[in-house]
């Protein structure tokens, strides 16, 4: 069990650190909660945490993981990068 978390934060980090160097770019609340849509249905979810990732995913609307990284995607091919919104600029 420590090892898997171990691993998760291992990942969480690389996410980060590649988010970091790509300008930190957000994605909008609509694209966030297609994402969330997503990972709700998936079976990697549970009790609100994924377990490939790591990533919170209880849709409090306010997220500072992947979900809200447009430059990310899911570990498992489930959605990829986003395009900035235009109407969020």
């Amino acid at each position: 069990m420590v090892m898997k978390k171990l691993g998760q934060v291992r990942k969480f980090a690389i996410a980060y650190a590649n988010h970091f160097a790509a300008g930190k770019p957000k994605c909008s609340q609509g694209q966030i909660d297609a994402r969330l849509a997503v990972c709700e249905a998936c079976e990697h979810l549970v009790r609100g945490h994924c377990k490939l990732c790591g990533c919170n995913c209880k849709g409090n609307g306010k997220f500072v993981n992947k979900l809200a990284w447009r430059d990310q995607t899911c570990p498992d091919g489930r959605w990829g990068t986003v395009e900035a919104d235009p109407n969020d600029a």
